[in-house]
């Protein structure tokens, strides 16, 4: 085992005489090749026997081999907020901190040094975000395969796409929508509504329903809701994995709970009742 291996484990004693600390991540000056604490680790601080100019030269070197070499970390900030080093240097080195994942100067490479357990809990608490944002993602992606596997199988799916079929289905569709009988010819928007399939079944719910055009997208969601028979619990729980969102076909995106529904979608438009996706702004890639 050489004597860098021999240093990452047992730590060594800072060279420059005055110091000899114990130091358990020394750092090794390049131009002279001896190990110092994070205290004189830079050639001026140890007052290095090698001349300036060489100490430069090697440093330059240092910084061509870094340039070539494929898995280069780089130049950046020390990971720690208060402080104002550029790491990833020849002469000022990252060190990795595997707990937090972050990068750090040699002062602040120790964990109390950086208050890595305040970091770590951060660091998990983002992770699960993303993961819970990755899953709805695909819970999304994978309805909407599904819808059309679905959709394309269904009789006649494709004598829909003509100008005169569209007018047909969309008569047929206020004919036959269902609704409150109190809501105005005037005010009505019709729009047809989709659903996951319940446990153990395979076929999409879905029906044509006609809602206050002025009606906020909540409300909606609840008349829709209640139309097609699927458990809502929206106004119990915050979970987000338990609660239902509305996600419009046409524009591609979910739609705010706020937001009026004539206005976001019009008549002959498709919605449809998703549990567990969250919110999201736009999810055209779909």
């Amino acid at each position: 085992m050489d004597n860098t291996a021999d240093a990452a484990l047992v730590g060594k004693h800072c060279q420059y005489a005055p110091c000899n600390q114990l130091d358990f991540l020394p750092f090794r000056c390049q131009a002279c090749q001896k190990d110092f604490c994070g205290d004189h680790r830079t050639p001026s601080s140890h007052k290095c026997a090698i001349p300036e100019r060489q100490v430069q030269r090697v440093a330059d070197d240092a910084a061509t081999k870094k340039e070539r070499s494929p898995n280069r970390v780089g130049e950046k900030a020390c990971g720690s907020p208060t402080c104002k080093a550029v790491i990833g240097t020849p002469l000022t080195p990252s060190v990795h901190c595997r707990s937090c994942r972050r990068d750090y100067c040699l002062k602040h490479r120790l964990q109390e040094e950086h208050d890595c357990r305040t970091l770590v809990a951060a660091t998990k608490s983002n992770d699960e975000a993303a993961q819970k944002k990755q899953s709805a993602l695909d819970r999304l992606r994978a309805w909407s395969a599904a819808r059309m596997r679905l959709t394309s199988t269904e009789p006649g799916s494709k004598a829909k796409s003509g100008v005169a079929s569209q007018i047909v289905a969309r008569n047929l569709m206020k004919k036959n929508a269902k609704g409150r009988g109190d809501i105005p010819e005037n005010l009505r928007i019709y729009l047809h509504v989709e659903a996951e399939p319940n446990p153990g079944h395979e076929q999409l719910l879905k029906g044509d329903f006609f809602f206050r055009n002025d009606s906020v997208v909540g409300k909606v969601l609840d008349e829709a809701a209640k139309g097609l028979q699927i458990t809502n619990i929206n106004n119990q729980t915050t979970d987000e994995r338990q609660r239902l969102r509305v996600f419009y076909i046409e524009g591609g995106r979910m739609l705010d709970f706020s937001e009026q529904v004539g206005k976001a979608t019009k008549t002959g438009d498709t919605i449809a009742l998703l549990r567990g996706v969250g919110p999201s702004p736009a999810l055209m890639e779909l």
